[in-house]
């Protein structure tokens, strides 16, 4: 094989050169046979420096990473660039769906940047013959891709597999089983271990951004959703939802069942909800017995499906107050939704007083209800009519309208 000094160590034949050397003692000793080898053992020399250069820029960009997603990124996105592979994928093991939360919504993007999560490891097992240890495929001829050799790194810590990150090559000869692996088997020490201590921050950070009571998100986390959607609102416009949704007359249960009632009240609509959205938005405890919802991509037409979904469903779900005797809750919802072809641009605050406002006129007008705030009655008339919206342009700036939607899906 041609060796070229520009090649990381760990991807050259290093270590098969030892065997070269060995042989070569055997051989008459010359002037051109001694430079030969000097130049060969100079190039080594020059590889392996590279490579640990390498290796240290690599962790160091790992060890800068802050979180989790900052962690996955690096190795995604930097070290296909830094090490000169053609792919970087991650395979992950996401036994209690902890990862989607620590994510957010920044996993479907990373996803289609090279990151798969698993239930359990039996897909790992199936991908790779080798998830114990770091091992090097060559010649490979895989269906959906044209990768043909490749570096496996599992992720292992407390000797729980992680996840397997691997580094692709569109070279058959660029990860060869004989080569050397002390280098990959530090990188992958080191990367188990960011991943373990970035973990663990997630796992402090959601403390202080779930409701304890709902495991809901918090106020907090709402707001900092708030302020990304409506920030992203700039660079790609799209549909943005906010319901507010309130549970009726709650003092009343708290009064006639108690607080325990009361509690159990806001677990089951937390409960309802999450089914019922298919965790599709951000779903937070907004205060008291008060929900929050942002749905991003949502337009009118389906932010007022969902609501009255929501609305219909709880109604028709029973509180369980006492042994026989149950309690019909009833919802309050208030909506706003922003069309980017109608609407001036907004922020989390107006967006936020939009939909409280709509909340306000739906308790005022007898509860149990869906009011929706928009720009014009197109959206919601097209819902009811089942017909698609048509923008017309705005001529003048009017005052938002409410629209009351109760009787519309019944």
């Amino acid at each position: 094989m041609t060796n070229n000094p520009d090649t990381p160590v760990f991807l050259a034949a290093a270590i098969g050169r030892m065997a070269e050397y060995s042989s070569a003692r055997d051989e008459p000793s010359t002037d051109a046979s001694l430079e030969r080898r000097y130049r060969d053992l100079l190039d080594d020399a020059h590889r392996f420096e590279k490579s640990l250069r390498q290796f240290r820029s690599a962790e160091l960009l790992l060890l800068r990473a802050s979180t989790l997603v900052d962690v996955i990124r690096t190795l995604l996105g930097q070290m296909p660039r830094l090490f000169e592979l053609d792919e970087a994928r991650l395979y992950l093991v996401d036994a209690d769906g902890r990862l989607s939360d620590f994510l957010g919504p920044e996993k479907a993007l990373l996803c289609q940047s090279g990151l798969a999560c698993y239930h359990t490891r039996r897909p790992l097992e199936t991908l790779f013959s080798n998830s114990v240890e770091v091992s090097l495929e060559t010649e490979l001829t895989l269906d959906d891709s044209p990768i043909r050799s490749r570096a496996i790194l599992p992720l292992r810590r407390h000797n729980q597999l992680l996840g397997i990150l691997s580094f692709g090559s569109l070279d058959p000869e660029r990860f060869r089983p004989e080569y050397g692996l002390d280098l990959l088997e530090h990188f992958a020490s080191v990367v188990s271990v960011c991943f373990e201590n970035s973990l663990t921050h997630e796992e402090l950070r959601l403390l202080s951004l779930r409701d304890p009571l709902t495991k809901l998100w918090n106020r907090r986390y709402l707001d900092e959703s708030l302020n990304t959607a409506c920030r992203r609102l700039c660079d790609s416009p799209a549909p943005l939802t906010l319901m507010l949704v309130d549970i009726d007359h709650f003092k009343k249960i708290n009064d006639s069942f108690g607080h325990p009632i009361g509690d159990k009240a806001l677990v089951q609509l937390a409960r309802l909800l999450r089914r019922a959205s298919q965790e599709r938005g951000t779903l937070a405890r907004y205060g008291g017995e008060e929900f929050a919802i942002l749905f991003p991509n949502c337009d009118a037409t389906e932010a007022a499906r969902l609501a009255e979904k929501f609305r219909r469903l709880c109604a028709q779900t029973p509180l369980k107050v006492a042994t026989g005797k149950t309690h019909t809750m009833t919802l309050s919802i208030g909506v706003k939704t922003w069309l980017p072809d109608n609407d001036p641009p907004i922020s989390a605050d107006q967006l936020l007083e939009a939909a409280d406002k709509a909340l306000y006129q739906a308790k005022q007008r007898g509860r149990n209800r869906v009011v929706m705030v928009a720009q014009s009655r197109a959206s919601v008339m097209a819902h009811q009519q089942n017909r698609p919206v048509h923008s017309k342009p705005a001529r003048e700036k009017r005052p938002a309208q409410t629209l009351s939607l109760p009787s519309l899906f019944e």
